[in-house]
């Protein structure tokens, strides 16, 4: 197994859970490098950004004093069975993160999305069910 190790990168990590019994010993990591939180669509099928999850040893979870917070990250990309795999080494607390309403966007929608009629009391468009 071969290993690289890469320049440190600002993340934001969403979650951590440490784990520590007979049958396993770690911590699990969910994180995003989207260090903006500005919506994005990628297609038509994806909003949004999807966090990462990543395992790692537990006394990374000590590293990890708050979440949502921002973090510098050294990862290392290893390489085994011939697939490349980040993996998160270590982690320095920077500060806390924290999502605010966007009252100016608010008076629209994004674009593409349908608004309910005023008639229907806020009902969100369902597709039909063929089926019933």
């Amino acid at each position: 197994m071969s290993m690289f190790s890469m320049p440190p990168s600002e993340i934001i990590i969403l979650s951590a859970n440490n784990y520590d019994n007979e049958n396993v010993s770690g911590c699990s990591v969910w994180y995003t490098f989207d260090t903006t939180m500005q919506e994005s669509r990628d297609d038509i099928n994806t909003i949004g950004n999807v966090p990462a999850k990543v395992w790692g040893p537990k006394e990374l979870f000590l590293q990890i004093p708050a979440a949502p917070a921002k973090y510098a990250a050294d990862f290392t990309m290893r390489v085994k069975k011939g697939t490349p795999t980040l993996y998160l080494q270590s982690v320095r607390y920077l500060n806390r993160v924290r999502l605010f309403d966007d009252f100016i966007d608010t008076a629209a929608p994004p674009e593409g999305y349908d608004v309910p009629p005023e008639d229907s009391e806020g009902a969100a468009d369902v597709p039909a069910d063929d089926n019933a």
